[in-house]
């Protein structure tokens, strides 16, 4: 694995996993709706080496100096997502900082995490992959990289899960799964976060025709006529959350819908995002 790439890498999922910071999908943007998926902030990793009243100064492993400024809307944190204050900055200390895009310099921290006093960069990777082998007994999961490459994940008591999972025993093979992992001594990947689920497949634009007990139907522009099933696992979005079950679904609503594909014609709702001028 090469450090060059997961470097990076590993900071863009920290802020990610860590800070559930999530971007726009194309037709959440077009709906104003957000729907959770991660994007690479401007994240930058470094050793603190000065503190100010409103502002610290790092060192990143490239040797460069940055400084950021904080003020009342700047969020410190750790791993854990545990709430910290500029108090508790250590000359010293590694961060990871996701900083306002624009501005003048210093630029603004939006985001501090504050990580453990025994971080070393050297041995945190980030990796990511769709799921090829789940061992429960064994405490780990297997996914296979980009480059066809299997890489095999520890987890323990402490690892953090985000996505449509909440445990290990909740991964499946055919997931897509990102995580920051740390090396241990034995040369294990330990996962401190993982994000994993099962992609929306397919989506569709088009009006409601009719809601049952466990799923509705949707005739599309084409005039094509879904019908999509509804499991726990189905989530509700739309403006001032108005609508946020099946049960508040209503015939002409306008929705965009995510859904997995199970074949057949069949169709599994991940994601409906309601919002009128979907169909302008």
């Amino acid at each position: 694995m090469s450090k060059k790439f997961l470097v990076p890498f590993t900071i863009a999922l920290l802020l990610a996993l860590t800070a559930g910071v999530w971007g726009y999908s194309d037709v959440a943007a077009q709906a104003g709706i957000p729907r959770p998926r991660p994007r690479r902030l401007p994240g930058v990793l470094g050793q603190v080496t000065a503190i100010e009243a409103d502002q610290f100064t790092i060192q990143t492993r490239a040797g460069q100096e940055r400084t950021f400024r904080f003020d009342e809307t700047t969020r410190f944190t750790n791993p854990d997502r545990q709430d910290l204050s500029a108090e508790d900055l250590q000359t010293g200390g590694w961060v990871a900082v996701a900083v306002v895009r624009s501005g003048s310099a210093p630029r603004l921290a939006r985001l501090v995490i504050i990580l453990p006093e025994d971080f070393d960069p050297e041995n945190w990777a980030g990796v990511r992959g769709k799921l090829t082998g789940v061992d429960v007994p064994g405490n780990s999961f297997t996914l296979e990289n980009k480059d066809g490459q299997p890489i095999t994940v520890k987890v323990d008591a402490s690892t953090k899960y985000r996505g449509q999972v909440t445990g290990l025993a909740e991964l499946q093979v055919g997931m897509l799964a990102q995580a920051v992992t740390e090396k241990q001594p034995n040369g294990d990947l330990l996962a401190i976060a993982v994000r994993a689920g099962f992609p929306a497949d397919r989506r569709f634009l088009g009006k409601v025709t009719a809601v049952d007990a466990d799923s509705f139907t949707i005739q599309t522009r084409q005039a094509e006529a879904l019908t999509f099933r509804v499991t726990s696992e189905t989530r509700f979005l739309s403006r001032r959350s108005l609508v946020g079950s099946l049960e508040e679904l209503k015939a002409g609503m306008a929705v965009a819908v995510g859904a997995k594909d199970l074949g057949n014609g069949q169709y599994q709702a991940l994601r409906v995002l309601v919002a009128p001028r979907l169909m302008k």
